[in-house]
């Protein structure tokens, strides 16, 4: 049956609401971008459809409803002639070709505010002459006929209005060219987060939504091709569907945000309006109203699995065409009538129909512009510069100026040259024109008080050179205060080298400059051996002052005294007397008897030191002899004695190791040092003493810390030992002429202890590697500097400590190499550390002073059998 002219005349009232939509996308668009690129995206809706407008007259149209050629493309109809092929065939025209101008401005929203005009027009040619002219040719042709004449349509493929053919193509487009372009600058932080830029105007928007809602009544009931009973029904289901995807996405919103999201209420109707146009024709009410809400639902999640993937879709044209298209695509099938759809297939046979005309027109879209843009973006970049992106394309492209822009650049000037006396434009009876007076009038101020304040800061610059002078004197004095407190303790190692029964180890980190913990050790004959820890009640100068004091008066009470509690109650006389500083401090004195392993013991209000035997037990020496040193006179000190055997540990330590603080508040604890004592098995002094340096400074991470950190190891052998606890330490130049000197003195070592030969070989490896890496690497300048080497043997474990003044460098954290990669594939360096590594039974890194400390230690034997068996 012919057209009637009124059917004419209501397919090409129609066309007019199709192409009111390019209205609504310019309004949508350009409200949900930024000021400084509005322009920009309203060029592109307009340009875009001018070019697909022409070129669907000269080939799209015919690519599209000319005669086929065996359903995959026309052959006639190019450059139509609207008087020769009648009115109905030109009203047709129209109408479709409204089509393809939606198709074709789908893009633009979605590649807003960074790409360029002439790369956007060179897709729209793409798109509206190539690609949505063949996909529609495989699911219309033949359409303004009655016939179905496109392989898809063969198929019993049902896209009424265009969710795939028209709304997907559009959509596919959009993700090849952003996979190309990548997001706009600042879209997604560095976690990848993405970050919400601001629209310019977000009622425009709004109203460019409601303005596609009327277009989509031409959009949906114009498919009809005349005006009769099916096209009521029609609007209505369009009409149902948007509403029902509003408020499915806004729902979904509300339940994660708590707040109504203005995006998702826009996109959602949009969404149910796209989901809907496939199969209006052919569902009921009640369908059209669950159709839309998933749509709405689809929408929600694909936005967020772009975000996901850092894919910047500006105004979300791809959640709302390409996902709702799909879904709605598929719900003809899940929905659709058999008796409108009038293909002949079972539903299952309509879903799988309906399957391949997605997956088959989505490749094509996709494919096709992925090719065609990544051609292009070869020798014409398709994206502006990040300078061009700041500035705006609005200037950029299109040399269009705003109030606003004008104002911007007025205030960088000034930025730039500092000039105070710059004033801004004001535009009268504008928003922008009142906030360049309101900051012409606060320039205006602050220079003022500039110029208030030059003169004040010339006399405040003379005193501040005064208080910079004070400043520059009490940091040296800091300095020089931190050296001779250091140069109180004993800070040479290994200090009685000539003694084989015992071997002892110290280390003092303070909180400030000078801190008030202290440590000494020292032979009261040939026989006993004092050692001492302390802890003085503050910190900082009064501190130290107070430490050098007390450290003074017990050497000198030490050396007349011959009990530990006689010791401890003078000490305590002479630091209370006149103490109106109300300061005081804790003391643990030991005595120990290097032939018998006696340990006669004093405890001054300090933390209990931990006994740690041969078989790896902890025993904490909880016995407190009286109260903190100091503070009352009259008192009078207890002492206790123990028998320390041979290989036995003691550790004495200040509660600046207990107490160091994590950042969640957490204290590391007596019980924390008690468990990295144990496990540690071993008994030699500085592996412990490292040890447990490190673990606190591993608990404390980014927590500075806030008090005075003493350790001190002893380690008892016992009588006639030969001498496998006494550590050799030496120097060297960081020279490889060096080298060979640090072999000789491991083989000596080595032959001393009967360490075996391949204990003995693993460790030259080790040496080697890590001495060539600091020889190489740890240096700036070509200076010779000290690499010190320390040995140690004990309890069948060899101890080796290198220490180098280089860059700081922890190699236990470089990242291990791929072994399974071939070699000649695998990137250069790391393979030695990675052996060092694996060589060692266990490692140590510390940053002391400026120093790389690395400790490795290496067992050749059952713990707790010497090394002569």
């Amino acid at each position: 049956m012919s057209p009637t002219p009124v059917d004419i005349t209501w397919v090409l009232l129609c066309s007019a609401l199709v192409f009111l939509m390019q209205m609504g996308f310019l309004c949508l668009e350009s409200g949900l971008t930024r000021n400084k690129n509005n322009i920009n995206v309203a060029a592109k809706n307009l340009t875009d459809f001018a070019i697909s407008l022409v070129l669907y007259w000269a080939v799209g149209f015919g690519l599209m409803f000319g005669v086929s050629q065996s359903g995959w493309i026309g052959t006639s109809d190019y450059f139509l002639p609207f008087r020769d092929v009648g009115m109905w065939r030109a009203a047709f025209f129209v109408f479709q070709a409204a089509f393809c101008g939606v198709a074709a401005t789908i893009l633009s929203g979605a590649v807003a505010e960074r790409m360029r005009f002439r790369a956007y027009m060179l897709i729209a040619v793409v798109v509206s002459g190539v690609v949505y002219p063949v996909s529609g040719h495989w699911a219309w042709n033949g359409f303004g006929i009655g016939e179905a004449n496109g392989w898809l349509a063969g198929l019993g493929f049902v896209d009424f209005a265009g969710s795939t053919i028209v709304h997907s193509v559009g959509g596919w487009v959009a993700l090849a060219t952003l996979l190309i372009i990548g997001a706009r600058t600042g879209k997604y932080d560095e976690r990848g987060r993405p970050r919400k830029i601001p629209a310019s105007t977000l009622p425009i928007a709004t109203l460019g939504v409601l303005i596609l809602w009327i277009g989509w009544i031409g959009f949906n009931g114009g498919n009809a091709l005349a005006l009769n009973d099916a096209v009521p029904p029609i609007v209505a289901n369009t009409m149902l569907a948007g509403g029902m995807g509003l408020l499915g996405a806004i729902f979904v919103g509300w339940r994660n945000s708590e707040h109504v999201e203005i995006h998702y209420a826009m996109n959602g109707s949009l969404a149910g309006l796209v989901a809907i146009t496939a199969g209006c024709h052919a569902v009921s009410a009640p369908s059209a109203a669950v159709i839309g809400a998933v749509a709405g639902l689809v929408m929600v999640g694909a936005t967020h699995l772009l975000d996901r993937f850092q894919i910047d879709d500006a105004v979300g044209a791809i959640p709302v065409h390409l996902a709702a298209g799909i879904w709605g695509t598929l719900a003809v099938g899940i929905f659709g009538n058999p008796e409108l759809l009038a293909t002949g297939l079972l539903r299952l046979q309509q879903i799988q129909a309906q399957i391949i005309g997605i997956v088959v027109v989505g490749f094509w879209a996709f494919v096709v512009s992925f090719l065609v843009l990544k051609t292009i973006n070869r020798f014409m970049v398709l994206r502006v510069t990040p300078e061009e992106e700041e500035i705006g394309l609005n200037v950029v492209e299109h040399g269009e100026r705003t109030d606003l822009i004008d104002l911007f650049e007025t205030m960088d000037r000034q930025t730039r040259s500092r000039d105070l006396s710059i004033r801004a434009y004001t535009e009268p009876f504008t928003e922008v024109g009142r906030i360049a007076n309101r900051y012409n009038r606060v320039m205006g101020s602050l220079q003022v008080t500039v110029d208030n304040l030059t003169e004040t800061n010339m006399e405040l610059e003379k005193a501040n050179e005064v208080i910079r002078g004070h400043s520059d004197r009490m940091e040296q004095e800091l300095d020089l205060g931190r050296e001779i407190q250091m140069s109180m303790i004993p800070l040479m190692f290994p200090p009685f080298p000539e003694h084989d029964e015992f071997s002892i180890y110290a280390k003092l980190n303070p909180a400030r400059e000078v801190g008030g913990d202290f440590y000494d050790f020292y032979f009261l004959d040939e026989r006993r051996l004092l050692v001492c820890i302390a802890d003085v009640s503050d910190k900082g100068v009064p501190a130290a002052l107070f430490m050098a004091v007390a450290k003074t008066v017990i050497k000198s009470q030490a050396a007349s005294e011959q009990s530990v509690a006689n010791i401890l109650t003078q000490v305590n006389a002479e630091l209370s007397q006149s103490n109106s500083s109300c300061m005081f401090v804790t003391i643990f004195i030991g005595i120990l008897d290097i032939q018998t392993g006696e340990l006669v013991y004093g405890n001054g209000g300090h933390n209990p030191p931990l006994l740690r035997r041969e078989d790896a037990s902890i025993e904490r020496l909880s016995k407190v002899h009286g109260p903190v040193v100091g503070a009352r006179e009259g008192l009078v000190y207890g002492e206790s004695r123990l028998r320390m055997r041979p290989n036995d540990l003691l550790l004495l330590y200040t509660d600046g190791v207990t107490e160091a603080t994590n950042a969640q508040g957490e204290l590391f604890s007596e019980h924390r040092l008690e468990k990295v004592l144990s496990d540690s098995n071993s008994n030699m002094c500085r592996a412990s003493v490292d040890l447990v340096t490190a673990r606190v400074e591993q608990f404390e991470k980014e927590v500075e810390q806030s008090d005075d950190i003493t350790l001190l190891a002893l380690h008892f052998v016992g009588a006639g030992s030969d001498g496998k606890a006494a550590p050799e330490v030496f120097r060297i130049r960081s020279n490889f002429d060096d080298m060979p000197i640090a072999d000789d003195k491991l083989d000596a070592v080595a032959e001393r202890h009967r360490i075996p030969a391949d204990i003995v070989s693993k460790f030259k490896i080790i040496l080697d590697e890590l001495l060539s890496n600091i020889i190489s690497y740890a240096y700036a300048d070509d200076k010779d500097h000290e690499i010190e080497l320390w040995m140690e043997v004990a309890n069948s474990r060899f101890l080796l400590t290198i220490t180098d003044d280089g860059i700081p460098f922890n190699p236990l954290t470089a990242e291990a190499p791929d072994t399974n990669t071939p070699v000649e594939e695998r990137e250069l360096g790391g393979l030695g550390i990675h052996l060092v590594r694996t060589l060692a039974d266990e490692a140590t890194y510390q940053r002391q002073a400026d120093k790389n400390v690395l400790t490795l230690v290496k067992q050749f034997g059952p713990s707790g059998v010497t090394s002569d068996g």
